[in-house]
């Protein structure tokens, strides 16, 4: 009884390791030809049938119907660009004037050509005295012909 056992074990490995070879492993394998000829008629059995394909042509023709780029709003994007079209945007020469402007400025700094007047004091005739408020406050000038000197407050002059 016990080599009956061992016998159908060996016998179960077996096929084991040939339904592995034969990837067959794991399926049921029908052997009644009544089954697998139900079989065979639901492999051959056409599931997409003529009225869904219809619904579904009728649903695609419906979508390729629509206008899903409107004449609207093809319009709406034109007068955006149109819009953007009339902006004055800096010209090619205008760039180049102001690059030019500031090689200008830049060699005349390193040249010591640009020159910056920042006095707090001057001396001259007092006909020739600035106006006290078109000057800072604080600033002093020395008449020379009259031996006097004024600082300006920021409106008027006032003899020191």
């Amino acid at each position: 009884m016990a080599n009956i056992r061992i016998g159908r074990i060996v016998d179960d490995i077996w096929q084991n390791i040939l339904d592995r070879i034969n990837g067959t492993e794991g399926k049921v394998q029908a052997e009644d030809t009544v089954l697998q000829g139900k079989v065979d008629t639901l492999n051959a059995k056409d599931f997409a049938t003529s009225a869904r394909q219809d619904a579904i042509k009728t649903i695609l023709d419906a979508i390729n119907a629509k206008d899903l780029s409107t004449g609207a709003k093809q319009d709406a994007i034109k007068t955006v660009l149109d819009l953007l079209n009339t902006k004055d945007y800096a010209t090619n020469a205008e760039l180049q004037a102001v690059k030019a402007e500031l090689a200008t400025i830049k060699a005349n700094q390193t040249s010591g050509n640009q020159k910056v007047k920042d006095e707090a004091s001057s001396s001259g005739l007092s006909a020739n005295r600035p106006q006290a408020n078109a000057v800072r406050a604080g600033y002093i000038y020395y008449s020379v012909d009259t031996d006097v000197m004024e600082y300006s407050n920021g409106t008027a002059w006032v003899v020191m």
